[in-house]
């Protein structure tokens, strides 16, 4: 014992000898002496605040609530009788952990959601950490970072904490409808060359959305000056009766887009805590996989099986939203 404990304790001051200041980043499934992430917290993450709000589950009746009328688990699985080797997956599935990067078939699903897209350019991550671990790889003290605002809190607070100067981009407000000033994001971009860009569209809470000739010009702006270009896409699905669905970030962008996207909200599945991270950045996915390893190491493996039901009958249950 004393003999296996002395093996350990060389192992761990082996892995451990970085102080935070001289971590690097090193590719996806190296040996355990090499560390992954240079990033300093350079002030406190502050409280969650739409998370604290008090009566979230204090009322009958809720209308504050950000996500559809949530999907139960028996209409989910009443689903999945349609398709019984998809039923077999939930009543044979193991309870060990589950693969790091996602479930193989639920990654190719998300998949076929996109273009060009393959398994490997898709990380299962739940929604908020996929943010989280996002923000950890992509931004660092003394970057400039544009968000669009009013957004949900983390995509502003992470950069902030890490010392990245945030430069809060507002919806505006204009006679009948919200809509996205370009002309001030240019100007932003020009007086601040950002390295990273954070959209959320379709937009929360105002409901303003971009036509595809805006996205477009959005990413000539980023691949001029270099900038990520990181979308909260967790509302696509819920757009206004219509109103044209914009092409995804990852799609338009493939060198530096990044897509956040799950079953949280149109699909009224946020108790599956099911999200995912699309790119076609390579280096950036095994990034954030690798950081996942300090996070939740993998996800939940019922969740993963009710979210490859889910998409199985995306139709049905997007449709039912509206």
């Amino acid at each position: 014992m004393l003999r296996c404990f002395g093996s350990f304790s060389h192992v761990l001051k082996s892995t451990c000898r970085y102080r935070p200041s001289e971590i690097i980043s090193t590719p996806l499934k190296e040996t355990a002496t090499k560390c992954i992430w240079k990033r300093n917290l350079h002030g406190p993450l502050p409280e969650f605040k739409v998370e604290r709000f008090y009566g979230w589950d204090a009322c009958e009746r809720s209308l504050s609530s950000s996500e559809c009328e949530p999907v139960t688990l028996k209409h989910l699985l009443d689903l999945a009788k349609s398709s019984p080797e998809y039923l077999l997956l939930w009543e044979e599935m193991s309870l060990g952990y589950s693969v790091q990067a996602g479930h193989p078939l639920l990654r190719s699903k998300v998949a076929t959601r996109y273009i060009d897209i393959t398994p490997e350019d898709v990380g299962i991550f739940a929604p908020q950490e996929g943010i989280y671990l996002s923000m950890l790889a992509l931004v660092k003290a003394g970057d400039s970072c544009i968000v669009s605002t009013p957004c949900y809190q983390s995509l502003h607070s992470v950069a902030e904490a890490l010392g990245t100067k945030v430069i809060k981009w507002n919806v505006k407000k204009g006679t009948d409808r919200w809509f996205f000033d370009l002309e001030e994001l240019e100007r932003y971009f020009q007086s601040h060359s950002p390295t990273l860009l954070v959209l959320n569209v379709p937009h929360n809470p105002t409901g303003a959305m971009m036509s595809q000739h805006d996205l477009d010009y959005v990413v000539g702006l980023c691949r001029k000056h270099n900038t990520w270009l990181f979308v909260d896409e967790m509302y696509r699905g819920l757009e206004d009766i219509g109103v044209p669905r914009l092409e995804n970030a990852c799609d338009v962008y493939p060198e530096k887009g990044i897509s956040l996207g799950g079953l949280s909200k149109s699909f009224g599945l946020p108790g599956l805590r099911i999200g995912w991270i699309v790119s076609h950045n390579q280096h950036f996915i095994s990034k954030i996989l690798s950081l996942k390893d300090y996070t939740t190491i993998c996800t939940s493996s019922p969740s993963e099986i009710l979210g490859i039901i889910a998409l199985e009958n995306a139709l049905e249950l997007e449709s039912s939203r509206k």
